[in-house]
């Protein structure tokens, strides 16, 4: 059974536009010519419609919050650089001044 784009929105939320549906239509249908596995025609055509759409999302606001995490965690100077609460710059200073 050849599908048709119309059919796209059906089987995943990711093919919200007309490119992507009519790519959900032709790679189902081709996989399924190679194959005869509507299944696997369907779970193939999801992943390449899935993998387009989180392409043009780009980053979400959790991955760069964990890049901004690890750059902290890897930075000697974090201490350095942050303000700490009240009191504790000067402790910091005065034993940065020491250890020189």
């Amino acid at each position: 059974m050849p599908w048709t784009a119309d059919d796209a929105e059906r089987h995943t939320k990711k093919a919200d536009s007309a490119k992507r549906q009519r790519m959900w239509a032709e790679i189902a249908n081709s996989v399924l010519t190679e194959t005869g596995d509507e299944g696997r025609a369907i779970r193939e055509a999801n992943a390449a419609v899935g993998r387009d759409h989180a392409k043009s999302a780009g980053p979400s606001l959790k991955s760069i919050a964990a890049f901004h995490r690890r750059r902290a965690m890897s930075d000697p100077n974090i201490f350095r650089k942050t303000k700490l609460p009240t009191g504790l710059d000067a402790k910091r200073s005065a034993s940065w001044r020491i250890a020189r």
